[in-house]
């Protein structure tokens, strides 16, 4: 049920996020076209790609399971892999949102109880980090509703379109990766 209040903060996100569209696609477009080698199309590119990501994460689509981003992305690298968990550096190298202080996060879900850390039996200073029965049973509840998000986020794409452009984020960004050496 939405209120009244909620209404009018969903409609203030909305201004504020035409406003910076409005300001990008506009005012820097004109202020940049004053340089001779000014490629806007890569601007835009870019700038779409700051854009876009900072809307889907203005959904919150974790906060309803009081889990922040670093968290819930945690909860699907240990709910997918194996047994035997994985180690914090591990968790931190295939973190697809921020790395920043993985130890608090994982501390943090320790608290709600969602991930306990074991030691290794081949090397006692290695420690695992392994799901609890409560993450277990919370990513398996988490999975579906996630991609009922999915699927209605990209619903204004048809198949062919997200598979084309699953084809150039995967190709741009091995790109950038590729370049980055």
């Amino acid at each position: 049920m939405r209120t009244e209040h909620g209404d009018e903060m969903d409609k203030r996100k909305e201004i504020t996020i035409d406003q910076r569209r409005a300001y990008y696609w506009g005012k820097v477009r004109k202020y940049c076209e004053r340089y001779k080698d000014f490629d806007w199309p890569s601007t835009e590119l870019i700038l779409n790609f700051a854009y876009t990501h900072d809307v889907l994460v203005s959904l919150k689509a974790h906060a309803e399971f009081n889990l922040s981003p670093s968290a819930m992305n945690i909860l699907m690298i240990l709910n997918f892999g194996d047994d035997r968990g994985y180690m914090q550096q591990e968790l931190s190298g295939l973190l697809l949102v921020s790395r920043a202080n993985v130890t608090k996060v994982i501390d943090g879900m320790e608290k709600q109880k969602l991930v306990f850390r074991s030691s290794s039996q081949d090397d006692r200073r290695a420690r695992f980090v392994k799901l609890t029965d409560a993450g277990k049973t919370l990513a398996r509840r988490v999975i579906p509703i996630q991609n009922k998000k999915f699927v209605r986020i990209t619903a204004g794409l048809s198949k062919n379109e997200i598979k084309t452009l699953n084809q150039l984020l995967t190709k741009f960004s091995a790109w950038i990766v590729e370049s980055r050496s």
